[in-house]
């Protein structure tokens, strides 16, 4: 019905039924009194009459839903389907209230109506400005609050009351896994008109800090659950205080950072054997986790440019750090003088060996180790190592002459 003929019957009428079933041939709460949807049983409307179990249907959802059913009919299309009315009278009778349309509103119509109320979504028959209130307290056009899990994630946009409605969801919900993260939390949907393309819901978690949001894609149905930017966490968080053994996929998107205190845990995994912060960077989920990184930043080391780095394996398991530093220092690694080239990073590390580990070293004496790896697995001859003697001006020099072996040192410097 357009919206004049609407606003006219409103005048002079206290409601009107069309011959529209509308999304499911009831009439839910509250009630568009001025378009009363119906569904039809004579030989003619909407092509003729349906078998029984169609209007069989309908009587039970109405009974389930506490909804309205309006089945009409032409006085002058009945031939052939006297039998059908009958029969269907007769269910209804037996298994729900029958009334006329008089009686049906006075018992559950609206307690207030005010404004152009309708539930429609055709650019040509949009209702204006309203506020109504259903006979059990539901409402449109302003702040509702919904009982526990009364509306679901899986509702058309136009199913949900025109205004603000608010539902709680919990644990128990049957159909919690198409909310985010499959846990309870607070359902808002905003309909701010009858358009829809306003739309919006938010699901905001049960006693934590995350709102989701999800917006109508151009079918006209909501889309994805997205995380509301900033996407930034901290260990303060609920949910977010991980340890280095949890894998990817227990953090959120975005970034999140942690504080490394000396008296963590699991504080003997740290880099570099030092406090800091651990800030892991997700940028997706599945087959993209190797996308995703950590970087550890020591809070507690002399060299301000001191960082690791290490890569999602997988959705549980992580690669090695990595220094990002070009130089490494002696607090920094364990190497030793039997290590492989392959054993150290890119770049310049610096090794300390001691009398008790100097077996192999030139002259057997303790002294610095320095190692210059420059290249991947190929052209290995570009790394070398120099060994300086501690408290001489001695220095030796040898280079890899393979991924498993050594040259021999050579004297440089006297």
């Amino acid at each position: 019905m357009h919206t004049r003929e609407r606003n006219l019957i409103r005048e002079y009428y206290r409601a009107n039924v069309v011959s529209d079933p509308g999304e499911d041939g009831l009439n839910h709460v509250p009630y568009e009194t001025f378009e009363l949807k119906s569904i039809w049983i004579d030989n003619e409307s909407y092509g003729g009459a349906k078998e029984f179990n169609y209007y069989k249907d309908h009587i039970d959802r109405a009974e389930e839903k506490g909804s309205l059913l309006i089945v009409s009919m032409h006085g002058y299309a009945l031939d052939g389907v006297e039998q059908l009315i009958t029969d269907v009278v007769d269910y209804a009778k037996n298994h729900s209230r029958v009334t006329t349309l008089r009686e049906a509103l006075n018992s559950s119509g609206n307690v207030i109506e005010v404004g152009d109320y309708t539930k429609t979504n055709r650019s040509d028959r949009l209702g204006g400005n309203h506020f109504v209130v259903a006979s059990d307290g539901t409402t449109s056009g302003s702040l509702f609050v919904a009982s526990e899990n009364e509306y679901n994630a899986l509702m058309k946009w136009y199913e949900f009351p025109y205004g603000i409605s608010i539902c709680s969801i919990t644990g128990d919900n049957e159909l919690l896994e198409y909310f985010p993260e499959n846990h309870p939390g607070l359902f808002t949907t905003i309909r701010p008109n009858n358009a829809g393309g306003h739309t919006y819901q938010t699901y905001r978690i049960y006693r934590r800090n995350d709102t989701y949001y999800r917006i109508l894609d151009e079918s006209g149905f909501f889309g994805e659950w997205i995380l509301e930017s900033p996407r930034i966490h901290f260990n303060t968080d609920r949910g977010s205080d991980m340890n280095f053994n949890h894998g990817i996929e227990r953090y959120k998107k975005g970034i999140t950072f942690n504080e490394v205190k000396t008296t963590n845990n699991d504080f003997n995994l740290a880099p570099g054997g030092l406090p800091g912060v651990r800030i892991t960077y997700k940028v997706g989920d599945g087959g993209t986790s190797r996308y995703n990184y950590q970087e550890y930043v020591p809070t507690g080391s002399n060299n301000r440019n001191a960082s690791y780095i290490r890569y999602a394996a997988g959705e549980e398991t992580w690669s090695d750090w990595e220094s990002t530093s070009d130089v490494i220092l002696p607090e920094e690694n364990n190497n030793k003088l039997n290590d492989l080239i392959t054993d150290f990073p890119l770049g310049v590390t610096y090794s300390i060996i001691t009398s008790d580990n100097a077996i192999n070293a030139p002259e057997g004496r303790q002294g610095t180790l320095v190692t210059h790896r420059l290249t991947e697995s190929n052209q290995l001859s570009y790394s070398f190592q120099l060994y300086y003697l501690n408290n001489r001006t001695k220095v030796y020099k040898r280079h890899p002459t393979g991924l498993s072996s050594w040259g021999d040192w050579h004297l440089i410097n006297e």
